[in-house]
């Protein structure tokens, strides 16, 4: 994800203590650009641009489990 509109599917976790980043579950899709914000423990991620153009896609990451789930794209 990141600042990249380069689509990636790469997700990195951030120690400020030990300053350095160690590799969570890549996302479903590669993305670029997406919008994320972290409610409730969990990260959301929402649309960017994919490898075919703009995506309406909608997943959920549960940092306790390491996993993302689909949640239904946008229209």
């Amino acid at each position: 994800m990141g600042f990249s509109f380069n689509p990636t599917d790469e997700f990195l976790e951030y120690d400020p203590v030990q300053d350095q980043w160690t590799p969570r579950a890549p996302l479903p899709s590669a993305r670029g650009a997406a919008a994320a914000a972290a409610i409730e423990g969990k990260i959301y991620t929402v649309g960017g641009d994919s490898v075919f153009g703009l995506s309406g896609e909608l997943t959920v990451y549960d940092p306790d489990t390491n996993v993302w789930s689909p949640l239904p794209s946008m229209p």
